[in-house]
């Protein structure tokens, strides 16, 4: 059969940014497991092929699955309105439901494509019910893709993406301010003169600051034993870096306070 394509979009219901909608599968009563499409089941009354010339900017579907059985929903996309290609794989849709598809789930929605509808199948053979599946479009409104949960440290966030974007490119992420994290039990208040000390923090940073305060160098790792390599901090200098760490190994030459409440001792601090 003859594919019907709708050159005239509906624009009666303005919601969320949508400004343009065209039904491609009408009410449809399925009864098997054959493909359903623009070019079966009476075109022009059930099934039709929307002209996305008329539908600009972001798209996504919108499908009332009233039948009895789940079905699969894949799109098509011609450039002639008359012959049709399946583009992508398919999403699935259970009984009984309503609910929009958008661009994440099926990312053949943001493609250059003239003409497009979408091939229907059911699972099982359907008793009851029918189908109805829409193609909305709107200027900075329609689909936006979930793009799940970006971590940084303990700092996270849940982000999205405007619909067809497909990456996020560079994201900054501005992590959420936490108080110090304080001193694992046992860590000493002390360096020891000349062997390694380990000063253990109650749980990982990704931020910390030491001061070396004292009249001697120091010699630090994070995570890792001291080596005669080690960076060292100079008597009255800072270091300030954002490195996930847990445990500061230090070496001096004679001990030293730690976060002592006194002058001239090694100040650590570590946050998230």
């Amino acid at each position: 059969m003859t594919a019907a394509v709708l050159t005239e979009p509906s624009i009666s219901n303005i919601v969320s940014g949508i400004v343009a909608k065209a039904t491609v599968i009408n009410s449809l009563a399925i009864r098997d497991t054959n493909a359903h499409n623009a070019t079966t089941d009476t075109p022009g009354t059930y099934t039709f092929v929307a002209d996305l010339r008329q539908l600009p900017g972001s798209r996504m579907l919108y499908v009332n699955n009233g039948l009895n059985k789940n079905v699969d929903i894949s799109l098509q996309g011609s450039i002639d309105g008359t012959t049709l290609v399946t583009v992508g794989s398919s999403v699935t849709v259970t009984t009984a439901t309503q609910t929009f598809i958008d661009s994440y789930q099926l990312p053949q929605l943001s493609d250059i494509l003239p003409y497009a509808s979408v091939t229907i199948t059911a699972a099982d053979t359907p008793t009851t019910g029918t189908i109805t599946v829409v193609i909305l479009a709107g200027n900075g409104g329609g689909s936006i893709n979930n793009v799940g949960t970006i971590s940084l440290g303990t700092t996270t966030v849940t982000g999205s993406l405007p619909a067809g974007t497909n990456s996020i490119g560079k994201v900054t992420v501005l992590p959420v301010p936490t108080g110090l994290i304080a001193a694992a039990g046992g860590a000493p208040s002390a360096t020891n003169a000349g062997t390694e000390t380990t000063y253990t923090i109650a749980s990982q940073a990704n931020h910390f600051i030491v001061q070396n305060n004292t009249s001697i160098n120091v010699k630090i790792a994070l995570d890792a034993t001291v080596t005669a390599g080690s960076f060292v901090l100079a008597p009255n200098t800072t270091w300030i870096a954002d490195i996930q760490a847990t445990a500061f190994h230090l070496l001096t030459a004679s001990a030293q306070n730690i976060n002592g409440t006194a002058a001239n001792n090694i100040v650590i601090m570590a946050w998230q």
